[in-house]
């Protein structure tokens, strides 16, 4: 995944976090500092959905002021004009709820998000917009969608779903907490920095999703994805002296099954490593492509076009 978008989304939940830590009172209604309650009274009041919005897009932008790579983006609610025109999706006018541009350009639109309340879910024109705002060869091109429903609780992560080359993804690039707390290692791994480190600066590396991309477009069943990046690993754990068994395999496994899936490619079976016999790891899967290669193509080109 290309460096923005990886950090785009972590600048996404980020923001969430906090709006949930200092805007409570938007989302609850809070009794005694103690009991909490739906901010819904029995007439079905309630606080207006831009408020909450407004304060989400406020943090995201503080969020990215602090990132250098981020200078001249700004976040902007419910911005309907494209350059010197408005947006249009299928010839009628819409309006983002929020998005992360740099105003007269296309080519800087990072992110577009449509927000919707625990009051309000349904969220299925949303959908259809966030699908042609991400058309990557569109007239807009944003290089990430997402659906973000707020629940009444920090769990909205859950309500979360991203879009991607105008399609919904299971995104790759999720933080190292979000991917692991999925696993029943989450106890152990969670704060375990090699694991870390390994998922973060060898696995989702663009260069090592490409060649895993690769070496399963080509060789099929006769080469394991992971064999790209073995070597890597194993100098790592070398260097770091510690030890892979079968825990730390099947951690992995699924590392590499998460950095693959966003670019359409599914772990169909087991196979023994070639080559150097000498691996941390006796089989390893192999992979297929399941769908067309635009994900695939869409990496390559952020990086070298």
């Amino acid at each position: 995944m290309h460096e923005l978008e990886y950090d785009v989304k972590k600048k996404f939940y980020k923001a969430l976090d906090i709006l949930y830590e200092k805007d409570k009172n938007l989302i609850y209604r809070i009794i005694d500092d103690k009991d909490y309650f739906a901010e819904v009274d029995e007439n079905g009041r309630h606080v207006g959905e831009r408020s909450i919005m407004f304060r989400f897009a406020h943090y995201l932008q503080n969020l990215l002021d602090e990132d250098i790579k981020y200078r001249n983006y700004v976040v902007d609610c419910e911005y309907n004009r494209n350059l010197y025109d408005v947006k249009r999706i299928k010839n009628e006018s819409v309006v983002p709820d929020i998005i992360v541009h740099k105003r007269g350009y296309h080519e800087f639109n990072q992110l577009i998000a449509e927000m919707k309340t625990f009051w309000n879910e349904n969220s299925k024109e949303d959908i259809k917009k966030l699908k042609g705002f991400t058309v990557s060869n569109g007239e807009y091109g944003y290089a990430l969608g997402v659906s973000l429903i707020i629940k009444q609780d920090v769990e909205t992560k859950n309500s979360v779903v991203w879009f991607k080359d105008g399609r919904e993804v299971k995104f790759v690039a999720r933080e190292y907490e979000d991917f692991i707390s999925e696993l029943n290692l989450r106890s152990k791994f969670r704060n375990d920095r090699h694991m870390r480190y390994i998922y973060e600066n060898i696995i989702l590396t663009d260069e090592n999703r490409i060649k895993m991309a690769l070496v399963s477009e080509y060789f099929k069943n006769k080469a394991p994805a992971i064999q790209v990046c073995a070597d890597q690993i194993k100098e790592y754990a070398s260097d770091s002296n510690i030890s892979l068994g079968d825990e730390e395999n099947k951690l992995i496994g699924a590392m590499i099954q998460e950095a693959l899936g966003d670019l359409g490619y599914k772990a169909m079976g087991k196979i023994k490593p070639h080559g150097n016999k000498d691996m941390f790891f006796t089989s390893a899967s192999w992979y297929e492509r399941q769908s067309d290669d635009t994900g695939l193509k869409k990496l390559i080109e952020s990086i070298w076009l």
